[in-house]
């Protein structure tokens, strides 16, 4: 919006903000109420003489979820403060030395060293590099020799030859194997080697998180005076900025002042600009961890805490008029964040200003309609009536509202010339009353299929508006999910135009996705969670193919352009912007977002529909198995290298016994081992005897060592549920545990551990979110590259597994029953992984159904036979491994170790001989032989 009124507001902590006249603040003024006013009504009495009148609260800490950081916020905020640019060093004074014992207490190597001619400094490093013989590309170096800079001679051969011949043939170099997670790595991967800032990440952290990096910066920069006044002073203008954020995303008002400093260890005094913020907390609120810093922190009792707590505002100057926007916040109390400084301001809500508009210049009747009446009542009281009560020109029009006067009510208000109904979609007498000529619908993609049993709830309301020519009907809401989305459905009948830009090269206009974005990004995992630093983003234009950065772009021609431009005959018109024309988020943060979340459905859906605009289409249907049949491998053993962990499930039917057992590896890598099936009825001992030799079964891998199976889940669904818990407690010591599945929407994968008693004891029973599990299998089923969470499945081989039993017949001594050929060949030969196993791996597929009025998926069984039980042995592995939480670093040791320091499979101990029985009589206090 252009050819506004526009004020620069200035508060005391020297923030500003530009608004216009009719913006909106909440505000406390002196001996009053807290009210909202408008910009222009601040104007009249800002200031009673030389008292500031109004003050805005403080924002509270923003709450955000807990992020995965490469470097702990407490160790990255005291680097940047007394860190080495270009090392994993710091400079700690002896008398704070215990800063190293707090480093040291994250987990991290912590080396202490004295600083030559300073006996008060300690120079600390933080996780240097360990030499080793072996080079990140897997080389042992005491073979291939090192380059005269110390490199791998190996590596530099290989390089120098692929370099040499680009562009010529493909001279390959090995992949990097062994990356090296110093300190000083992750730095670089932050991209704070030489360029010292807070990253974007850090600042968007837990709350607790963000303290622990404001900790580490005020334990090396900051200081605390005698009346416990915070500051921290900083060279770097970038910093500083950071610094800044950080203390406003946590609450805390501050100054910020540039001011002119002496350098005293140089020898010529050079003089440089600094920075100084300037704050006062409580110890309720520590930004210490230094034990003689904390105690200077003053308590709130007797001081006057609200000052620290409120910006005043000290001056409202008219500027020259500027592009404003008004901006719709669904939040209860209409508030959100403005400015770098985050100063609480009034949301400008769009339907209360439809709802305002015609109220006051083109009264008529009008219809708000919620997705139940209860949401009705709440609105009218959240919003409705504070928007007349806090604007003049309709509180002049609209009726008083007092316990005796029935025309206005919580659900209808009448004003002069018309009326406001306020109605739920779920109550059809209510959608079904007098004509209206504006129809308002809020959030639709949670209204009910029928008002009751009369139809449509927005069909039937907007019958009401036939009998005006110039009617208005406004539907509401957040596209969610692809195919059920009413909102979206409406968008689609409309004008559809799309925001575009021009290319610069041949011209043409494109709407921006992140399907033509290019990524040089680096990517990492630990403790199963992704890691992302995204250096540069491009969009190809997919006409002519050039690359373009975001600056390129933000600088070309833009336009509205319609997809379907039939629709301005009907005159409904949509509009479609996404995040890559917003100006407030980067690209790179925007890639990063999506790059992380990739492969987490719930994740991607915030994504779709927060950043990129679009409906989110969920995974979990695959067109047959033959994909499947066609990705099986040769294992080559009974078990593949890799395997660092064997669990196993069990599915009871009436009539058999189906069971697998699967591996797994690093990034939880999913091997299938073996599929079975045990026939017979669980009531008898027979069955479950049968199942113990599986369990019990030691694994092997090709080397002739082998696995047991860590942990087994059995399902006790059904109608021998008692003969489930019965072997379960014979075998509770043995890690066999019976579960339960549970279709509650959002349910963790292990959802809970309860008990089941049994006679004078107790065992586990295992809650498992089934509906969470089916959609990771679904989720991990469509990786295509073997790797983290890539699901391996085994080729049958009878000849190749007949060699191997020959040959590991004539290398091993074993008892021959132990190892008849026929069990071996038998074991290998028949995994188990048919067309009827993936066929029942793709049982199901997710249906979106309404339920209550809400858009709800159902895994529902699209097989002909019904057979299932392969998906339901996979979601219980998985949640199997998931409930041992493996540590699979300690576990790839151990199994390289094996026995006598070879690498191989970790087999059991050899019993310790038994000591032989000696004979003989005492004499003289002595045993003789």
């Amino acid at each position: 919006m252009e050819n506004h009124e526009c004020f620069d507001v200035q508060f005391s902590d020297g923030s500003t903000v530009v608004a216009d006249a009719e913006h909106k603040w909440y505000v406390e003024p002196n001996r009053r109420q807290p009210c909202v006013l408008t910009t222009r009504e601040l104007l009249k009495d800002y200031k009673s003489g030389s008292y500031n009148t109004y003050a805005i609260p403080v924002a509270k800490p923003l709450q955000i979820k807990t992020k995965e950081l490469l470097i702990h916020p407490y160790l990255l905020g005291f680097w940047l403060g007394d860190g080495n640019s270009y090392s994993a060093q710091l400079t700690v004074h002896a008398k704070d030395i215990e800063i190293a014992g707090y480093i040291e207490a994250e987990g991290y190597n912590v080396i202490v060293r004295n600083v030559k001619d300073k006996p008060n400094v300690k120079n600390v490093q933080v996780d240097p590099l360990v030499i080793s013989y072996i080079c990140r590309r897997g080389h042992d170096t005491r073979v291939t020799g090192r380059t005269k800079d110390g490199r791998c001679a190996e590596c530099h051969r290989q390089i120098s030859l692929h370099n040499k011949w680009k562009g010529v043939k493909d001279i390959p170099v090995d992949e990097v194997v062994n990356e090296k997670r110093t300190m000083r790595s992750k730095l670089e991967q932050l991209n704070l080697i030489g360029n010292k800032h807070i990253p974007a990440i850090y600042l968007r952290s837990a709350v607790k998180q963000r303290f622990e990096l404001l900790q580490g910066l005020m334990d090396s920069d900051g200081s605390i005076t005698k009346k416990g006044r915070c500051e921290i002073t900083l060279k770097s203008k970038i910093l500083i900025d950071g610094v800044s954020e950080l203390l406003h995303s946590l609450g805390i008002k501050h100054t910020v002042k540039a001011k002119p400093a002496i350098c005293s260890n140089s020898p010529t005094k050079a003089r440089s600009q600094v920075w100084r913020i300037s704050f006062l907390v409580y110890e309720d609120t520590p930004v210490f961890k230094l034990k003689r810093q904390l105690e200077r922190q003053k308590a709130r009792e007797g001081c006057r805490t609200t000052e620290t707590e409120r910006r005043r505002i000290v001056a409202i100057t008219p500027v020259t008029s500027r592009p404003v926007c008004c901006i719709a916040v669904d939040s209860p109390n209409h508030l959100y964040l403005a400015g770098k400084a985050m100063i609480p301001t009034h949301n400008s809500d769009i339907m209360n200003n439809v709802i305002g508009r015609f109220a006051q210049l083109d009264p008529c009747t009008m219809m708000m309609i919620q997705p139940t009446l209860s949401d009705g009542e709440d609105f009218s009281k959240s919003r409705i009536t504070p928007m007349i009560e806090a604007t003049k020109s309709l509180k002049s029009i609209f009726r008083e509202s007092k316990s005796r006067n029935t025309s206005n009510t919580i659900m209808s208000k009448y004003f002069t010339g018309g009326r406001l109904i306020i109605a739920g979609a779920n109550a059809p007498s209510g959608l079904a009353s007098k004509p209206i000529r504006i129809l308002l619908c809020d959030e639709v993609d949670r209204f009910p299929d029928s008002a009751g049993v009369e139809g449509d709830p927005v069909d039937l309301a907007a019958k009401r508006t036939t009998t005006y020519f110039n009617r208005v009907i406004g539907l509401f809401s957040t596209p969610t999910i692809k195919g059920t989305s009413r909102i979206d459905d409406e968008y689609m009948t409309g004008t559809q135009e799309e925001w575009q830009h021009q290319c610069p090269n041949c011209g043409e206009y494109h709407l921006l996705t992140h399907r033509q974005m290019l990524a040089d990004f680096d990517s990492s995992e630990e403790h199963n969670k992704k890691h992302v630093v995204v250096r540069s983003v491009k969009w190809i234009c997919p006409d002519c193919g050039f690359e373009f950065s975001e600056n390129d772009m933000r600088n070309a021609a833009q336009k509205y352009v319609a997809q379907n431009p039939a629709a301005f005959a009907t005159d409904t018109r949509s509009f479609f912007v996404n995040c890559w024309t917003s100006p407030w988020i980067s690209w790179n943060d925007v890639m990063k977002e999506w790059l992380e979340a990739e492969g987490d459905p719930e994740r991607e859906k915030v994504i779709y529909n927060t950043r990129f605009g679009e409906s989110y289409e969920r995974k979990g249907n695959f067109e047959s198995e033959d994909i499947f049949i066609k990705r099986r491998e040769d294992y080559g053993a009974e078990l593949p290298q890799g395997v660092l962990l064997l669990t196993a499930a069990v599915d009871t039917q009436d009539n058999r016994l189906e069971y697998e057992v699967a591996g797994w590896g690093h990034g939880e890598e999913r091997w299938g081992i073996r599929k079975g099936v045990i026939l017979g009825v669980p009531d008898t001992p027979e069955v479950w005897e049968q199942l113990d030799r599986v369990l019990d079964k030691t694994y092997k891998f090709a080397n002739g060592r082998g696995l047991k199976i860590a942990r087994t889940f059995i399902d006790c669904g059904g109608h021998y549920t008692d003969y489930v818990y019965a072997y379960c407690f014979k075998n509770r010591f043995r890690q066999r545990f019976a579960i339960k599945g549970s279709n509650m929407a959002n349910e963790d994968l292990v959802a809970k551990i309860g008990k089941k008693q049994m006679r004078n004891s107790s065992i586990p029973l295992v809650f498992i979110g089934t509906d969470t599990g089916k959609q990771q299998i679904m989720d991990r089923l469509s990786i295509e590259v073997q790797g983290a969470k890539y699901m391996h499945f085994p080729l049958d081989d009878k000849r190749r597994m007949k060699k191997f039993v020959e040959a590991l017949q004539g290398l091993v001594k074993t008892d021959a029953k132990s190892l008849s050929s026929d069990a071996v060949i038998e074991s290998y030969a028949n995994r188990g992984y048919d067309r009827i196993y993936f066929r029942g791996l793709i049982s199901e597929e997710l249906v979106p159904r309404k339920k209550n009025g809400v858009v709800v998926f159902q895994w529902v069984n699209i097989a002909k036979d019904k057979r299932n039980e392969p998906l339901d042995l996979a979601v219980y592995n998985l949640a199997c491994m998931r409930s041992i939480a493996p540590n699979f670093e300690k576990l790839d040791a151990m199994l390289a170790q094996g026995n006598n320091g070879e690498a191989g499979g970790v087999t059991a101990p050899a019993p310790a001989a038994k000591p032989k029985k000696r004979y003989g009589c005492i004499k003289r206090g002595r045993r003789t032989e």
